[in-house]
């Protein structure tokens, strides 16, 4: 549940892309209340010790609002008519690729359509951890 509540909130961020840069200059609101106490509960309901819950609860609020706002400062730089595939590949013409290897492979990646969100894959990492963090063995999340 913990990851549900996690990926809707973040699809409420993208689907309102003013929400998380207001995140930490305004204090909560009802919603965001709500949205505090329920990931607290699910933190609760699943078994982990305060400090582990106190910590997780702030890595997936932490990857929830940075990863968006990451993603929404990186696409304000493109406009809708840019052709990415093409503003990678002039990337990569300027790059030494023999002092950038590594660089340059992973830029290849998104060009031969490797272009798959990380945000869930971290997501799992973050609460797989904190279940080994705590020593539960709970997957629970």
């Amino acid at each position: 549940m913990i990851r549900a509540v996690a990926v809707s909130a973040r699809g409420a961020l993208v689907a309102h892309p003013w929400a998380a840069p207001l995140w930490q200059r305004v204090m909560p609101g009802p919603a965001r209340l709500h949205f505090m106490e329920v990931l607290l509960r699910l933190f609760d309901e699943a078994g982990l010790a305060s400090d582990v819950a106190h910590y997780g609860f702030h890595a997936v609020v932490n990857h929830v609002v940075g990863y968006t706002l990451q993603e929404q400062e990186m696409m304000s730089n493109f406009d809708e008519s840019d052709d990415l595939d093409e503003l990678a590949r002039e990337f990569l013409a300027g790059v030494d690729a023999e002092r950038f290897p590594y660089t340059v492979a992973h830029v290849e990646q998104h060009l031969a359509g490797d272009t798959g969100s990380s945000f869930e894959l971290v997501l799992d990492l973050i609460l797989d951890g904190l279940t080994r963090l705590d020593g539960t063995g709970s997957n629970d999340h």
